[in-house]
């Protein structure tokens, strides 16, 4: 009986024995958030063609430039676009083709997260804007969020063909900047 009543007494404390034999340790986890924001533009060059009297005569576009703009900010942003110079250059110097020529035609583009989360109602897109060498905003407004894209159709209106008349064939260009800030 004596055994049994041991048995008894151990099973009793075993809890007690084991609860004794427990530890604890903690740590802290700091979460540390700056701003961060990023835009690269995914097709670095784009043409519009101006081969054949039907595009003198209605003008001409790039064609979409699918997801063009791609933008990603922790805060709300803008995005604003200029031309580096007031004239398109030919063959290294400067054309007298003003920039002012070229419009940008801009629309929502993709959530490029792989999310699909919809994008943001309150943001604000400049359908058509014409290329200057002063920041003109195009986007306003728009809401943080991981990865967005932008297309963008590169024009040149039928009022503005007269321009590239009676000039050398080749290719004349110009270098196009986008900006993104806080808004």
């Amino acid at each position: 009986m004596k055994l049994n009543q041991t048995y008894l007494l151990l099973l009793i404390l075993m809890p007690l024995l084991v609860i004794g034999q427990i530890k604890t340790a903690q740590t802290q986890v700091n979460v540390i958030i700056a701003q961060a924001q990023s835009i690269s533009i995914t097709q670095p060059s784009v043409d519009i063609q101006l081969t054949q009297m039907s595009q003198y005569v209605s003008g001409n576009t790039s064609a979409i430039q699918t997801n063009h703009i791609n933008v990603g900010s922790t805060t709300n942003y803008q995005v604003s676009v200029k031309a580096q110079s007031d004239y398109l250059s030919f063959n290294g110097s400067s054309s007298s083709i003003p920039v002012n020529t070229i419009a940008l035609q801009t629309t929502m583009g993709s959530d490029l997260t792989g999310s699909n989360t919809p994008a943001s109602t309150t943001t604000t897109i400049a359908p058509t804007i014409t290329l200057g060498t002063t920041d003109t905003i195009v986007i306003s407004n728009a809401t943080a969020e991981g990865a967005r894209g932008y297309n963008v159709t590169y024009a040149i209106p039928a009022s503005k063909t007269s321009y590239y008349l009676n000039k050398p064939i080749g290719t004349y260009s110009t270098t196009i900047i986008y900006t993104l800030a806080s808004q």
